[in-house]
């Protein structure tokens, strides 16, 4: 009786002890799924370097001089545009905080901001606006001759904060949001340049800006360093300094984040696509892959001598062949490690204020039907199994990723025996893409595989659809039916109506994508590798235009410091302001350390849980 009380009694108490543990556990996992979502939203921290690699040298900071991709990845931090992009490429607010357009469309007016301060401390005013644009239209730049086909005339300053730009013709925003992803449209300081001989300026290496951060340091072909602009007009940056160091080896790059050198790879280089699966599981290390509006595109050679030479190039049913032979996904997935997405119109989806998908013809992978249309066609396999054989240039760059040899294999398995051939990038540009080299387009080769500017605006969308070389890319001579995309793109040119100019591309877009003068294929991609310790990374490199016209200034540490809130004094307008602390000594155990202690308690519940009842279970 006794035995049987006992046990009893142990039963109950056991039982008892199980109930509290259920209970615990209940509550330790209540309170961290209320707990865990907050610590992923942590508040952003101040202080802290980043040491980032960049592939190249800028040459210069001063983009009238240089006004491509070299200069404006850094320069971006440096300087400040009238506008820029969200992150849907719409055209927002910067250094110019509004904006009116006058009623016969020729005359745009831009409203500064009156808290805008160079890093010496001068004020930024209009005369700056109105001295950059004047110069930069006298240098010829990429912005000032968009500029001047929308017939620019002169620009007045009315008072210190106003800029009116006057033209002799309907002008749109674009000239100034096209080119505010290239470095011509960052704003120079007037008092540091006018009337100085400019190539010989020291600034265009030490430059004076508006942005976000301020050059401390530069040494040519080895590095640069920035720090925080405490007066930056959006707001202090997070992080006190950046060390960008110049270095073109993707494989370097790698080892030297994996070795703790350095904390983030830029974009450019990047880091080997078929590395990012393996960095993104090494601990403390992020790495993403994403796209971006540029995309890649097999181009036609519609001239005369090529047709001749290459009858087929004529026939739609032969490039719709082609564009079911290739195998778009696995490509993307096998090659380019999974990181983009496949296209087949000639407008990025990235650009979601033009891309009209419902308007995009899709000849999606199917090799049957590419046979079918093959031997509709007329080009009937051999007893080799070949329909026919031609000579296929492109990139080295694609040569390199293995893009070249994947689409080679793809077009062989349906009986075309593609001989790829890959140029120099640089010299494939000046050669067969824009510039007195490609006058005669892709000459005698029949295709060429190369990428293509895809937005964010109509103008750098069609640039390669209607102008021929020397002065667009349209290196394949496509005439856009008779004409009728020409007409559609000078509509574009030729209205501010957000609803014309949406139809108009909508139109396009099914043309295009219908006729194949190009086989679309996926986007470009960016890739981006760093320390998990920093956060807002991916996000504050977009978005993506031609180049990158972000600044990021939105990634922090995680082991900087929290703001400090502060009230002004009695004698100053009542007002409460976040600003960032001095760096203090070493805290108490930050966010990441409670999670874990939280995370060990829950393990020693959910483990004394079970040995209890694994002790119950024996004595049973």
């Amino acid at each position: 009786m006794r035995t049987a009380f006992r046990k009893f009694g142990s039963d109950t108490l056991k039982a008892r002890l199980g109930i509290r543990i259920s209970v615990l556990l209940s509550t330790f996992l209540l309170f961290a799924a209320m707990f865990l979502p907050a610590t992923a939203q942590q508040q952003p921290r101040y202080g802290g370097t980043l040491r980032m690699i960049y592939a190249r040298d800028p040459v210069t900071l001063n983009g009238i001089l240089n006004q491509w991709s070299t200069t404006v990845y850094i320069s971006n931090m440096v300087l400040g545009t009238l506008v820029t992009y969200d992150k849907d490429y719409n055209i927002i607010p910067s250094l110019a905080k509004s904006w009116t357009l006058s009623p016969d469309g020729k005359v745009w007016t831009f409203n500064l901001r009156n808290d805008v301060f160079w890093h010496d401390g001068k004020k930024f005013t209009s005369a700056d606006v109105k001295w950059h644009y004047e110069t930069m239209n006298i240098k010829n730049t990429f912005a000032g001759v968009y500029m001047k086909e929308y017939g620019f005339q002169k620009i007045e300053t009315p008072d210190d904060y106003t800029v009116v730009f006057r033209f002799n013709k309907l002008a749109s925003i674009e000239p100034f949001g096209v080119a505010s992803t290239g470095a011509d449209q960052r704003i120079l300081p007037k008092h540091i340049f006018e009337n100085t001989d400019m190539e010989k300026n020291p600034a265009n290496w030490k430059m004076i800006g508006t942005g976000p951060y301020m050059v401390q340091e530069y040494e040519r072909d080895q590095y640069i360093i920035l720090v925080a602009n405490e007066k930056y007009y959006m707001g202090r940056p997070y992080l006190d300094k950046i060390i960008i160091t110049f270095n073109r080896d993707p494989s370097a790059a790698t080892i030297a984040l994996e070795s703790g050198q350095i904390d983030l790879i830029h974009e450019n280089p990047g880091i080997p696509l078929q590395e990012v699966p393996r960095i993104s599981k090494v601990a403390g290390l992020k790495a993403v892959t994403y796209s971006y509006t540029t995309t890649w595109r097999i181009t036609w050679n519609f001239r005369p001598e090529a047709i001749a030479k290459y009858p087929w190039l004529k026939d739609i049913r032969v490039r719709q062949a082609f564009s079911h032979a290739i195998d778009r996904q696995k490509i993307i997935d096998n090659v380019l490690a999974g990181g983009v997405t496949p296209i087949y119109g000639p407008l990025s989806s990235q650009v979601k204020t033009y891309y009209s998908d419902e308007n995009v013809v899709k000849y999606t992978y199917d090799p049957a039907k590419a046979e079918a249309l093959l031997d509709a066609a007329g080009y009937k396999k051999g007893a080799d199994g070949v329909r026919f054989k031609f000579p296929f240039i492109g990139y080295q760059t694609a040569a390199t990723f293995g893009i070249f040899q994947a689409i080679q294999q793809d077009l062989k398995k349906v009986g075309i025996d593609a001989e790829i051939i890959p140029i120099d990038n640089n010299t494939f540009f000046s050669t067969y893409e824009i510039g007195p080299g490609a006058a005669r387009g892709l000459q005698d080769y029949p295709m060429g595989l190369n990428t293509m500017g895809g937005g964010p605006t109509p103008e750098s969308i069609f640039t390669w659809i209607v102008p021929n070389p020397p002065d667009g890319e349209n290196c394949g001579w496509y005439d856009g039916r008779n004409g009728r995309v020409a007409q559609l793109f000078n509509e574009t040119f030729n209205t501010n109506d957000m609803t014309k100019r949406k139809q108009a591309m909508a139109e396009m877009q099914r043309i295009v994508s219908e006729d194949l003068p190009y086989i679309f294929l996926w986007h470009h991609w960016k890739v981006l590798a760093w320390k998990a310790e920093f956060e807002n990374v991916a996000e504050s490199f977009r978005p993506v235009g031609w180049y990158s016209p972000t600044h990021i200034a939105g990634i922090w540490w995680t082991k900087g410091t929290l703001p400090v809130t502060a009230t002004t004094t009695a004698t100053s307008p009542a007002k409460t302001t976040t600003t960032p602390p001095p760096p203090p000594p070493p805290a108490g155990p930050d966010t990441t350390t409670i999670v874990m202690a939280v995370v060990v308690i829950g393990v020693l519940l959910v483990g004394g849980y079970a040995w209890m009842k694994r002790q119950k279970g024996q004595k049973k």
